[in-house]
């Protein structure tokens, strides 16, 4: 089996649960034969759609996601094109994002359990059983979400895939079970050293407002210098 093989073999048996990195591997069966063409060319289009989204090159995600759709397209399995809008929608509740993932419902219905019960994770509308369908990494926050339980920091950090941690935060945050003070300080370690400007300048903004309404003019101002320096402004005094 070839080291490719390998690689895209893992993923169908932790199926969204590495990270949405380690998602892309799951667009291939497992199997001994050579790796199909499609199958290679979704799997890199997709990771470098999910890079550039999350460093907020919106250009060229786009263009990504595109061209991973096509070739997911050519097996004909509304399936794949189910994962592959999930992922996108996924990495869009990591920036705080929540629109309904449009890019998802068209293929819903032909979805796999594991991305079914993912998606009511990310858009809060978890039932029973779906703890048993979700990533290990999630499984911990969807069941504090589910017994209606704050999500805390300590909990979110323990996390260990950077990605997953964010998106992680996204949801809890939609499903209101935490805060944005508590949460900032998780995803600013998270997104910071990774360069990820699109979460880092949403969740950095709404703890920009909340220090501003809360009279913490000096760290608000320090937020706002941080804002102009990822959107390559001249800092403010």
């Amino acid at each position: 089996m070839s080291t490719a093989t390998r690689f895209l073999c893992r993923a169908p048996q932790r199926v969204l649960c590495t990270g949405l990195l380690a998602l892309c591997a799951a667009l291939a069966a497992c199997s001994t034969k050579p790796v199909p063409e499609w199958s290679l060319n979704a799997s890199d289009a997709a990771r470098r759609a999910m890079q550039a989204q999350l460093e907020g090159a919106s250009r060229v995600a786009d263009l990504e996601w595109g061209k991973a759709r096509s070739e997911a397209a050519q097996t004909g399995q509304p399936a794949l094109m189910a994962r592959l809008a999930l992922m996108r929608c996924a990495l869009q509740v990591a920036s705080l994002d929540w629109d309904d993932c449009s890019g998802y419902i068209p293929y819903a219905q032909d979805a796999a359990p594991a991305e079914q019960a993912y998606h009511r994770y990310l858009y809060g509308a978890l039932q029973s059983g779906d703890m048993a369908l979700l990533p290990a990494q999630h499984q911990g926050v969807a069941a504090t979400l589910a017994q209606g339980e704050a999500v805390t920091a300590a909990q979110l950090q323990a996390v260990p895939d950077a990605t997953a941690r964010l998106v992680a935060s996204g949801a809890a945050l939609r499903a209101g079970r935490t805060t944005v003070e508590a949460l900032w300080p998780v995803v600013d370690a998270t997104a910071t050293p990774q360069g990820w400007r699109r979460p880092l300048m949403a969740w950095m903004e709404l703890e920009r407002r909340r220090l501003e309404s809360a009279g913490a003019t000096s760290a608000a101002q320090t937020l706002a210098r941080r804002l102009d320096v990822l959107q390559d402004k001249p800092t403010r005094p």
